[in-house]
């Protein structure tokens, strides 16, 4: 037998030990109290993430709501021009019988996994809020033996993934529902989709769910700024376990933030270091580099979930004396000269997966509320940092970016730039948000009775915030292309259909060189979403004659033209500018 096939047996092995555990916690297993016997081998664990340096430092935010399908709001940066976005797509959600619960936490995952993020990212957050249990995930994603096969094969992903270094920590939120009979299965789910126990949290009332996203907006939002902190202490004798406190106590076993390991003479290093009331990204062995008679120790990546700083003032070293099991304190150690802390943003990636089934009858209005006060515990956390001067520049033009925003110099006659992705995608072959002509916001259904502009006179919209989605979602000088504007693209550029990152779409190629990549994200009709992957279906913001209709550019397999069509489908839209 390989050495990798001991090592995937064990892991397996491991696992199935903490199910075993879980099931205990919660006094639910099968009716012969035993563990069902799985054949199929548990998913390698992924260190993944997609790591793009152009993006801003920031909080990053995805919306991932279910009952018997799954509505998405793609992750994307939280701010000034993106919150509204967000809070209007909890607006439009829309109660349904069914409850996909497994597959939209799946689909989360995997969204954490793929989707660009900013290299700085230090926090990975999955919010799951649910009043029941699952029925129907195992028709959206028939991969597993049953339901139970899938719900620990989520828990291993939580437990095991990493997304650019980080480990993903779970929140799973239960308010049980008027259709819940199985309270062991529902304490089941709510164990098995967090990372940890305290994680896994039952609540009574809608006002209990408020309070818990608020908590849990306040933690995560507190980790966009982390500490590096460099600590210069005097050689010790080799196994000397020494302490370093950040809250000032008078004796050490006093304090709750601290960092502690045994000194290695040989190696010069601090080994089986913990860390206590923070966490770091330097690990269980910290090597440090020698300077005469002192030794310099560097703990990177150092966040706090309740918002302590650290402090040079506040700092001191503990050195334990095993004769009489007392922390003496290190009275060579000078927090003035031998300690240097430096703060730094991070970002932060979080997805919220909510609960949007039936049983939540009367209560669903508020759980809507509930889901808008995290949003704007997080976007306050934005908000103080771009009046502080320190959070992301509002201000346009910023080399190849508008307000934050990718665009692309074609070299068109009308020297018209276009953005690199289109409203709601984080990377241009992302299929994003679709809209209905003259809306800024999506909806969980497309249709004639829901659509503003439907049969009503308009003029030009391009620009105007009130019916531009492009202004309204991007802002600063973003807008709408005018069919004239559209044609300009088919006709002075050469389109190559093509595939990235698995999507078809064509490769636009402007007089210049440049190119920007166009996917085929076909439209949102009623509830469905039609022709996606063989059609590209783009609002231009001018309107047709005909108060029904409005221009859109069209490109299919084999053509590519303007066209005008019903203002009530959910079409895509990619801004330009001057």
């Amino acid at each position: 037998m390989t050495e990798a096939r001991i090592i995937k047996m064990l892991r397996k092995f491991i696992f199935l030990i903490s199910v075993v555990t879980s099931i205990l916690l919660v006094g639910c297993s099968k009716d012969d109290g035993s563990i069902p016997d799985y054949t199929d081998e548990f998913p390698e664990a992924s260190d993944g993430g997609i790591s793009d340096p152009k993006l801003n430092s920031g909080i990053y935010l995805g919306i991932y709501a279910f009952n018997d399908d799954l509505y998405r709001r793609p992750i994307k940066e939280l701010n000034k021009e993106s919150v509204q976005g967000f809070n209007s797509f909890v607006d439009n959600l829309t109660m349904e019988n069914g409850t996909i619960l497994y597959y939209s936490v799946d689909q989360a995952l995997k969204a954490l996994q793929t989707t660009p993020l900013p290299p700085d990212v230090t926090t990975v957050a999955l919010v799951t809020f649910t009043d029941g249990l699952d029925q129907g995930s195992m028709m959206k994603n028939d991969k597993y033996t049953d339901d139970e096969n899938y719900l620990y094969a989520l828990k291993y992903k939580i437990e095991n993934d990493k997304v650019l270094g980080n480990n993903i920590t779970a929140y799973c939120i239960g308010l049980k529902g008027t259709d819940v009979k199985d309270d062991a299965k529902f304490k089941y789910n709510l164990t098995n989709l967090a990372s940890e126990s305290k994680n896994a949290i039952e609540v009574a009332s809608m006002a209990e769910v408020n309070a818990k996203f608020k908590e849990i907006a306040e933690q995560l939002s507190s980790t966009t700024t982390v500490q590096t902190v460099n600590i210069k202490i005097p050689g010790v004798a080799n196994g000397t376990r020494i302490r370093i406190t950040f809250d000032n106590p008078k004796l050490a076993s006093y304090s709750s933030k601290y960092i502690e390991g045994i000194f290695n003479l040989k190696d010069k290093s601090l080994e089986d270091v913990e860390y206590y009331g923070m966490t770091s990204s330097s690990g269980s062995t910290v090597k440090g580099t020698v300077d005469g008679i002192f030794v310099n120790f560097v703990f990177k990546g150092i966040k706090n979930e309740d918002g302590f700083e650290i402090k040079s003032a506040n700092t001191q070293e503990w050195l334990y004396i095993y004769s009489n099991a007392t922390w003496q304190i290190n009275s060579e150690f000078d927090n003035t000269e031998n300690s240097e802390i430096k703060n730094e943003k991070s970002s932060v990636a979080i997805i919220m997966v909510l609960d949007c089934s039936s049983s939540l009858g009367s209560q669903f209005k508020t759980a809507q509320t509930n889901a808008k006060n995290f949003i704007n515990v997080l976007y306050k956390e934005v908000s103080d940092n771009e009046e502080s001067g320190s959070g992301t520049d509002p201000n346009p033009d910023n080399g190849n970016l508008i307000n934050g925003h990718e665009y692309v110099d074609l070299g068109l006659p009308s020297g018209l730039k276009w953005a690199t992705c289109n409203v709601g995608a984080s990377s241009p072959s992302e299929y994003g948000d679709y809209f209905a002509w003259g809306e800024t916001t999506t909806k969980t259904q497309y249709t004639t009775s829901n659509s503003v502009t439907y049969n009503k006179g308009f003029g030009e919209i391009s620009g105007n915030a009130q019916y531009d989605a492009a202004r309204a979602n991007w802002g600063s000088t973003w807008r709408m292309p005018a069919k004239l504007e559209m044609q300009e693209l088919i006709e002075k550029c050469t389109w190559t259909l093509t595939t990235k990152s698995g999507i078809t779409g064509y490769l636009v190629t402007g007089p210049n060189g440049n190119q920007i990549f166009l996917p085929h994200a076909g439209r949102k009709n009623g509830t469905t979403l039609e022709y996606a992957g063989s059609q590209g279906l783009y609002w231009s913001s001018t309107p047709d004659s005909d108060t029904r209709y409005s221009n859109f550019l069209v490109f299919t397999t084999f053509s590519v033209k303007t066209d005008w069509g019903s203002r009530y489908f959910g079409r895509s839209v990619r801004p330009v500018s001057e």
